[in-house]
């Protein structure tokens, strides 16, 4: 994997949709810690929020495993760090939930596929310079 693009935001946004469902009982959040100067695919550490210490560890652990599935290291270096949270997962279809959560399950199990982005795509510069503007107000 050492041509890999990294998308850690959409990779992360699949853990946490493939955790959620085998956690669903649970609430938790979920980001990673990333060193200003570490590598694309180097995390500091993952970091999940939730009430109980135990579950707070378990659900760590098997994000760490799917995110080391997903070609990531977790190699905490001691310096400054930054939060990286999860790509918006909220308007995901179930069909696109499914996808994510088969994506974590075939890495994990050694075949890799890349993240998919379902956002709703953004106007471009010259789309917006086209739109009609208004300024009579």
């Amino acid at each position: 994997m050492a041509d890999r693009r990294y998308e850690l935001s959409l990779d992360l946004r699949d853990v946490f949709v493939w955790l959620i469902s085998r956690h669903v009982d649970k609430a938790f959040g979920i980001c990673v810690d990333r060193n200003y100067s570490a590598e694309p695919g180097v995390l500091s550490h993952v970091v999940v929020g939730c009430e109980d210490q135990a579950t707070r560890r378990m659900l760590r652990e098997e994000a760490t495993e799917a995110l080391q599935a997903l070609g990531y290291t977790v190699a905490p270096t001691g310096g400054d760090v930054y939060d990286t949270c999860p790509a918006y997962r909220h308007e995901m279809s179930a069909h696109q939930q499914l996808s994510s959560i088969r994506r974590v399950y075939d890495a994990m199990h050694g075949k890799y596929a890349p993240a998919r982005d379902y956002s709703r795509p953004r106007p471009t510069d010259e789309e917006i310079a086209a739109l009609p503007f208004d300024d009579a107000f």
